[in-house]
């Protein structure tokens, strides 16, 4: 293992024509021998690729011979982790998923009339599993894939001819918000965000339905994710701004192997993440613990959080829900821990649910930063085996919190 590829993550900064460590987890997927060419089935959502771009491979996602809402939960993350689902089951369950796919451009949503491009549009649209009819031009390759980013992703083949069987049920809300082709895209997700969640937004955005008419595209799946998180995030941003401050608190949880430690301080809203991957998890599967960072000040960010990718605004967006529910305004520190137990990248879904699940721990309370900073140290290092002080020495915010309260103490 090279100590890059804790922040590589399989995006293939060593110019290698695939990730060997991703070739390895490929052992683990479940392929059914009696996949068919003809089948039918629901399904829960779409995929649209990046290869190519802007001519990708769009595609329906369906497990065959499973029906209605049973279909939902092969692509469900918030029930998966409600019920504890562990990374074999959900490895089973995505391996059971075809990807049914024809190529098109993203700019077709425009102009272009493809009957299947409108079908994989009502799938991202509706709020339960579309049945439908399937046949594909030979039976489902076999290539599993597996990243940070994404849910793995199983057999797929070149669509032939496909036919809904029901007529899909797409709630009001979405149906307005997707017919109004003056209304800007980012607009049409903040104003769906207060209904529906990022799961399912992230769909209808990846169709090409929001924005207006002469911008819509199809939107590839991965980028989809990270933007839906982006997008939400920043109006939650703006929407705590002036909100009471909070004071020194500690979350701690995590799921599937990831664990978070949540440090939030008085203060504007800023935000900075490490990243931790320890012996034998998947990015690091036998040298020393190794992390990355990410930060923003109050300004927010200007680039792309390139260290710790879309795990940045995965674990975020949670975060600043849980201050406007709480109705404050904090400056937070996170640091993910990644163990062995985490064996197999999942997708970023990972990110966002354990970081809801250290958020609904009982918090603890501090009368003062150094307190906070000596527990948590405390902590991980009885938990982990880390030193946190190193982290901490890093922090850029740290460093900016103690600078402030420096530059106090001389005015005062």
């Amino acid at each position: 293992m090279k100590r890059s590829c804790i922040r590589c993550k399989g995006r293939l900064e060593c110019g290698a024509r695939f990730c060997p460590i991703e070739k390895k987890t490929k052992a683990f997927f479940n392929i059914k021998d009696s996949l068919k060419k003809d089948f039918s089935c629901a399904s829960p959502n779409i995929f649209v690729g990046r290869y190519g771009y802007p001519d990708v491979n769009m595609g329906f996602l369906a497990p065959p011979e499973i029906k209605s809402d049973a279909a939902s939960f092969y692509d469900d993350p918030v029930r998966w982790s409600d019920q504890m689902i562990g990374i074999g089951r959900v490895i089973d369950l995505r391996s059971s998923l075809v990807n049914s796919r024809f190529r098109i451009s993203v700019k077709d949503v425009r102009n272009t009339k493809n009957r299947f491009l409108d079908m994989g549009q009502e799938i991202a649209m509706a709020d339960r599993p579309v049945d439908i009819e399937i046949n594909l031009a030979k039976t489902p390759s076999t290539n599993p894939r597996f990243d940070a980013i994404l849910s793995p992703m199983g057999p797929f083949g070149m669509l032939k001819h496909a036919r809904l069987t029901e007529n899909p049920h797409i709630p009001r809300q979405i149906d307005k918000v997707t017919s109004d082709i003056d209304l800007k895209a980012v607009q049409a997700i903040k104003r769906l965000s207060g209904r529906f969640d990022e799961y399912d937004i992230t769909k209808i955005f990846t169709a090409g339905v929001l924005g207006l008419k002469t911008e819509r595209r199809l939107v590839p799946t991965r980028w989809a994710i990270t933007a839906v998180d982006d997008i939400i995030g920043k109006q939650l941003i703006d929407e705590i701004m002036d909100f009471n401050e909070g004071g020194y608190k500690t979350y701690f949880g995590g799921h599937l192997g990831n664990y978070y430690l949540i440090l939030m301080f008085p203060g504007p809203f800023r935000y900075e993440l490490f990243e931790t991957s320890l012996s034998g998890s998947v990015y690091n599967q036998g040298g020393m613990p190794g992390h990355v960072s990410d930060y923003e000040d109050h300004n927010g960010r200007k680039e792309y959080a390139y260290n710790t990718a879309g795990g940045y605004y995965a674990a975020r967006l949670p975060l600043l829900e849980r201050l406007k529910k709480d109705r404050l305004r904090c400056s937070v520190l996170v640091l993910r821990f990644i163990t062995n137990e985490y064996y197999c990248p999942l997708g970023v879904w990972v990110v966002r649910e354990a970081v809801k699940k250290a958020l609904a721990s009982e918090p603890f309370d501090f009368d003062d930063m150094e307190r906070m900073l000596k527990y948590s140290e405390a902590m991980i290092k009885k938990r982990f085996g880390c030193d946190a002080s190193i982290l901490f020495k890093e922090s850029r915010l740290l460093d900016q919190i103690k600078n402030q309260r420096r530059i106090y103490d001389f005015i005062s």
